[in-house]
């Protein structure tokens, strides 16, 4: 019948449509790979729509360290200001570092001493945190009771402004495992370092939008205003004058948290008058330090050298730019291109705000030097000790005679220097340039300079604009944190 034929026609044309596909099919579709299919064959997880993504997220931050809120209040002027913010808990995230079965055989409990036996001579070494000095005073320090053992578990604090848009701004704080080797807390895998929260920005309470004002003039010196007051002793860790930040071998009064204290102590007991100069001659505000409130710790000895921006992003900003002009510009431009080495066109028109830049400069800069300046010109001889100075400081292991002659170039740099003010009217007198005195306190105490070092904050940056992007850009720190937990649930 002329019905029963149509249907039949069209069962048999389904069915061989059908039969070609699956022919020419992969066995493991939908999957891309093979490799996948079989990994869903064993798997009870699946997923079906969007709700199911969250869902499975939201049982998986509970394996993490969760974000928590919580505010503080502070009376001024007689109204009281309430700040709310969201953070980890520090402690929290440390029992989940320190008893993580995987992460057992990489974390340092205890310090240790290196020594580097070659041609009959011994040199200690420093490579690790658990390497240096600081570690065994600190550890000599702790109770020792019998059933109850104590360690030191130290850990690296960063915090940085990130511009996550033109009028936004970001301030994240970063915590990272100094007990964990560097190449797993400077990495984002388990046992890197963890986002803790963002700093609140507080601005002036007096400041309000009926005596605001607006002009030129008021804008430009409340640019100036925030800017702070220039100290007379600007040095976060010792007692120097700012007319003597030049000086790289002048004997240091370094500052500790007891006699700090007790210079507060003693300026809240006097007058307005006296009590200024007291606290002036000390570096200090009639504004106790917070971080004098966290018990077994001294801010003083845990500020490090920082090699990307005291270093890299520092001493350059005072010397690059003595030797500008076209032959310097063409010179590295017949540098010949190597692997992990940056090309630069146009050396000297270049804002440089990276530190690799500027490391990558001072590799080739000496030989473009050498036919645009004299043989005998400060800033030639200059670049050579900056060169040395730098590979000494980022050595790892740096040896106990690389420290010693890294101390013995410090007055040679500063003759330069010197020279340079004469010639240039260059100016020398900031905290970067004194920084290097400190140094090699550094690599004998904390070891090397990767252990305490910023770049891998600095990575974060990425990843503070990448959630930001995320977000509907309305109360966005909520939403950001949420984005991090997500991260750290599948990581």
């Amino acid at each position: 019948m002329p019905h029963s034929k149509g249907s039949s026609m069209a069962r048999n044309t389904w069915f061989s449509i059908n039969f070609q596909y699956s022919t020419d099919a992969k066995p493991w579709a939908p999957f891309q790979k093979r490799i996948n299919g079989r990994w869903a064959s064993d798997t009870r997880l699946s997923f079906i729509n969007y709700s199911d993504v969250q869902r499975s997220l939201e049982a998986a931050r509970h394996f993490g360290v969760r974000f928590q809120s919580s505010e503080v209040s502070h009376t001024f002027k007689g109204k009281v200001h309430v700040f709310k913010f969201q953070y980890r808990d520090p402690w929290k995230w440390l029992l989940d570092i320190v008893t993580d079965p995987t992460l057992n055989n990489s974390i340092m409990w205890y310090p240790v001493e290196k020594y580097l036996h070659q041609n009959g001579c011994i040199t200690r070494i420093y490579d690790k945190l658990n390497t240096g000095t600081h570690w065994w005073k600190i550890q000599d320090s702790l109770p020792q009771e019998v059933g109850v053992p104590h360690c030191f578990l130290p850990l690296h604090l960063w915090l940085d402004k990130s511009n996550v848009a033109k009028t936004v701004k970001k301030h994240p704080i970063i915590l990272c495992p100094g007990f964990l080797h560097s190449v797993i807390r400077n990495a984002s895998g388990n046992g890197g370092g963890v986002l803790i929260g963002y700093m609140n920005i507080v601005g002036d309470p007096s400041e309000t939008v009926e005596n605001e004002d607006d002009s030129a003039s008021s804008v430009e010196i409340a640019k100036f205003r925030r800017e702070g007051v220039k100290a007379n002793y600007p040095c976060p860790r010792c007692l120097i004058h700012k007319s003597l930040l030049h000086n790289l071998s002048i004997p240091l009064v370094m500052q500790t948290q007891q006699d700090m204290k007790q210079i507060f102590t003693k300026a809240q007991k006097l007058k307005s008058s006296a009590a200024e100069k007291v606290l002036r001659d000390a570096g200090l505000y009639l504004v106790e330090n917070a971080f004098w409130s966290i018990q077994n710790s001294d801010p003083y000895l845990a500020y490090s050298y920082d090699m990307l921006h005291a270093f890299d992003s520092g001493e350059w900003d005072h010397i690059l730019d003595e030797p500008e002009n076209k032959q310097l510009s063409a010179n590295f431009r017949e540098v010949p291109r190597w692997c992990f080495l940056k090309h630069f066109n146009a050396v000297t028109s270049i804002d440089f705000a990276d530190g690799n830049s500027y490391q990558d400069i001072l590799k080739c800069i000496i030989p473009c030097l050498t036919d645009i300046l004299l043989s005998n010109s400060p800033v030639i001889h200059c670049f050579r000790l900056l060169g040395i100075l730098r590979t000494i400081a980022g050595l790892c292991p740096v040896s106990k005679e690389h420290i010693k002659y890294f101390e013995e170039c410090l007055p040679k740099y500063e003759e330069l220097c010197t020279r340079l003010s004469n010639e240039y009217n260059k100016n020398y007198n900031y905290p970067k340039h004194h920084f290097l005195m400190h140094l090699p306190w550094d690599l004998r105490t904390k070891a090397s300079t990767d252990n305490y070092t910023t770049r891998a904050g600095e990575g974060f940056q990425q990843e503070v604009q990448q959630a930001y992007d995320q977000t509907n850009f309305r109360n966005t720190e909520p939403q950001i944190v949420r984005i991090d937990e997500n991260q750290e649930a599948i990581a």
